[in-house]
């Protein structure tokens, strides 16, 4: 019993003009702006997003494409890379008066999201703090944020003596206040 080969770089199929397609040359127009040939091997292929962000499997050979490209890696390097690369439509619209937020500001905001959720999500697991402690850390760093100047933050250091400290007194005085 003979088994059949998957699509792979020794199998063509002819257009419509009668030239032969590679599968390689497929995916290269199926996912345009996405993958390219890899610059040194031939019988590879390189994700644009995934090597712009630096990840770990930015390429890999053609029978693994399809793969890579349903990877969660994959997905959010498609979306970090989509909007470090979106530019404002209207530059003239930056200027409005009436508009809180400008173009500038909102993509900005945009561009930087994935990377708070990303290290915001790091901090949490990595401290094995309760998720529902998201929303009250977000609004502490916004209060630090607002509250003390950049330098003054970068100068600050805390121990967890500090701490210990300030709890001890704050007990106290809280206990004092209540009988």
């Amino acid at each position: 019993m003979q088994r059949k080969r998957n699509s792979t770089s020794s199998q063509m199929s002819s257009n419509a003009s009668g030239a032969k397609e590679t599968y390689e040359q497929k995916m290269l127009e199926a996912h345009k702006g996405i993958i390219e040939d890899h610059p040194t091997d031939k019988n590879r292929w390189r994700c644009i997003p995934c090597n712009s962000q630096k990840a770990k499997y930015d390429c890999g050979l053609w029978n693994n494409l399809n793969g890579h490209l349903n990877t969660d890696s994959h997905s959010n390097c498609v979306a970090i890379f989509e909007l470090k690369d979106k530019k404002p439509d209207d530059k003239s619209s930056e200027c409005d008066v009436g508009n809180q937020y400008n173009s500038t500001h909102r993509e900005f905001t945009l561009a930087q999201e994935i990377d708070l959720d990303f290290a915001f999500t790091k901090f949490i697991l990595e401290s094995k703090l309760p998720f529902n402690m998201t929303s009250p850390l977000l609004d502490f760093v916004k209060h630090i944020c607002t509250s003390f100047n950049n330098e003054s933050l970068k100068q600050y250091e805390l121990s967890s003596n500090t701490v210990q400290k300030i709890n001890i007194i704050m007990s106290k005085t809280l206990k004092n206040t209540l009988f």
